[in-house]
């Protein structure tokens, strides 16, 4: 019997892995744009690197680490969910 998440979805053939990370979506250009600040301005207040402030500004399917939510919430005093997003896959039907 599976009892985990993960084994249940081994079980129908998919990675869990893949399949977690697919339905994650990072809010950052949004995040970005509402604060009115540009991402190399949000770089520095946050504390990260140019290069992944632009990655993640200009893709949503790349995801922050812990550690940057953690900075990003702390700076900008806001909640994860401002931060990252679960979207139900399209296929997912």
């Amino acid at each position: 019997m599976c009892n985990t998440l993960d084994e249940r979805l081994a079980t129908k053939g998919g990675d869990s892995r893949l399949s977690k990370a697919m339905s994650l979506k990072n809010r950052i250009k949004v995040l970005v744009d509402d604060l009115g600040v540009t991402p190399y301005k949000f770089a520095q207040e946050v504390g990260i690197a140019y290069n992944t402030a632009y990655r993640l500004y200009n893709k949503p399917e790349k995801l922050p680490d812990i550690g940057v939510v953690q900075k990003i919430c702390d700076t900008y005093q806001v909640q994860v969910d401002k931060v990252v997003y679960w979207q139900p896959d399209s296929d997912a039907a």
